[in-house]
């Protein structure tokens, strides 16, 4: 027996067995639900008044973790001296005044705005800008917060620029960390099937009934979830999110197909 030979497979064995541990670690466990079963969830609630395209249900769900998350209005990194605001609970409203940025690019626009935001105290690593729209002599876009692929819900800003600056109105609401994804072999999360068939038997729903689901979404909700004063930290959940052609939202604890009203 060649022991130099078994001596370097061992190694090379266990550096692939450690290299694929590590990578477990980090990826996240996927569980799909089949066609079938969305197929019957489609016809059961069309039945009920509720239509959805099949492209429109999420097929699967991604095991996630509760995320913990600071609100950027009550850190010591807010100026608030220097940012002139509004808050309501955890609600934020700044006007800063630009007579310049109104005839500028939409990129130098974003631009502007990201490093006002920077200078104020914001993270804005984790910030997602929207295309610019345009109406009359307004300009308007929004900021979305975002861990990896997954949005917080409540956790967004909207921009209106004029000719005499910018308004930044919204809720911002920052992860302490990157780390989304769970390890876990066993599903966590409840499947879109289960969700849209309690959204047909539920009371807020049934008052807009008929109507047609236009948007589901997989992310987190954070303050949302304690009530509407402010709050200094919040664990943000994971969470779906529905949106029906009469400009209703829907949220529902992903964890145990909870609505949360």
């Amino acid at each position: 027996m060649n022991l130099g030979k078994v001596k370097t497979f061992l190694i090379v064995l266990f550096l692939g067995i450690n290299i694929y541990l590590i990578a477990s670690h980090f990826m996240a466990t996927t569980f799909y639900v089949d066609d079938k079963t969305i197929d019957s969830t489609i016809e059961i609630i069309k039945g009920r008044g509720i239509e959805v395209d099949k492209d429109t249900v999420i097929k699967y769900t991604v095991n996630l973790k509760n995320v913990d998350t600071n609100n950027i209005i009550y850190t010591d990194g807010f100026d608030t001296k220097k940012n002139g605001y509004e808050i309501s609970g955890d609600e934020f409203k700044i006007r800063e005044e630009s007579p310049d940025i109104y005839s500028k690019s939409d990129k130098a626009i974003h631009k502007e705005v990201k490093s006002f935001l920077e200078q104020s105290g914001f993270d804005t690593k984790h910030m997602k800008f929207s295309k610019i729209s345009k109406q009359s002599d307004k300009k308007s876009f929004k900021i979305v917060c975002r861990i990896r692929d997954y949005e917080i819900f409540d956790s967004r800003i909207n921009v209106n620029v004029d000719k005499n600056g910018y308004t930044l109105m919204g809720s911002w609401f920052e992860p302490q960390s990157d780390d989304t994804m769970m390890n876990s072999r066993s599903r966590k999360a409840v499947y879109i099937t289960s969700v849209l068939m309690d959204l047909a038997e539920n009371e807020d729903a049934k008052k807009n009934l008929p109507f047609k689901i236009t948007d589901i979404d997989y992310g987190y909700l954070s303050g949302t979830l304690y009530g509407g004063e402010g709050h200094v930290t919040a664990t943000a959940q994971p969470c779906y999110r529905i949106k029906d052609n009469k400009s209703n939202v829907y949220y529902y604890d992903a964890s145990d197909g909870t609505y949360i009203k």
